[in-house]
């Protein structure tokens, strides 16, 4: 699939999976029969790097399928995970190309919001801000709990917060009993700031004492509560 592949669909319905729709935001800019959706539909390929044009061009991106992981890039050119969005959530981008970075854990299908469409008078409405500021603070919410899991004592520790932390916020609302498989131990690694290896003792850790199993289709959070804890 082509990386970073953008469509436009002239369309007078929202799609049957349009995670706008599901989230009850941004109705000036779904499709209407006086004007089309504002939102345009992009892909991008499994461990692709997501086009640097989006930042700076686009508001947000709604993911609709996939995982995407999103990353801080200082002055020598070293990405830092910051954030980690699934089917649901909201990929911000505001920022520029040299500052900000992200990829595609799992291929993805993303719905685009330009700026410009939000500097519309017809969307410059109060139903518009409000989706806004709900869709950045439910983002917020969810790197604050990654932050969290980066500041616990252990790798263990760290290892069992991110994974109740995937569980409550990667594809809200549903709350998550399997870490999909897309997510290597090398991105939970980057996202914790941790090493591959220390990664992998305390998923062996985990397993050994029953909070976790491993499985074809990822992580399966046995107990939860023991990971909290």
């Amino acid at each position: 699939m082509a990386l970073g592949y953008i469509s436009v669909v002239p369309n007078v319905r929202a799609c049957p999976d349009c995670p706008a729709t599901h989230a009850h935001v941004f109705e000036e800019l779904l499709p209407h029969p006086q004007h089309p959706c504002a939102f345009r539909v992009a892909t991008v390929g499994e461990r692709e790097t997501i086009p640097h044009a989006w930042f700076g061009t686009y508001a947000l991106g709604l993911v609709r399928r996939g995982i995407v992981i999103r990353q801080r890039v200082d002055g020598t050119g070293s990405a830092t995970a910051v954030d980690v969005v699934g089917p649901g959530g909201a990929l911000l981008l505001d920022g520029n190309e040299e500052s900000v970075s992200g990829y595609a854990a799992a291929e993805a299908m993303v719905c685009l919001c330009p700026s410009l469409s939000l500097e519309q008078s017809s969307c410059s409405s109060m139903g518009t801000t409000r989706d806004m500021l709900r869709l950045h603070t439910v983002a917020l919410e969810r790197m604050d709990r990654l932050a969290n899991a980066r500041n616990q004592p252990t790798a263990r520790a760290r290892v069992a917060a991110l994974l109740t932390a995937l569980s409550d916020v990667l594809s809200p609302p549903r709350k998550l009993e399997v870490i999909p498989q897309h997510l290597l131990r090398r991105d939970l690694a980057a996202l914790l700031a941790l090493r591959h290896e220390s990664v992998s003792r305390a998923l062996a850790q985990l397993e050994r004492s029953g909070a976790i199993r491993r499985t074809r289709d990822g992580v399966a959070l046995l107990s939860p509560q023991a990971l909290e804890a």
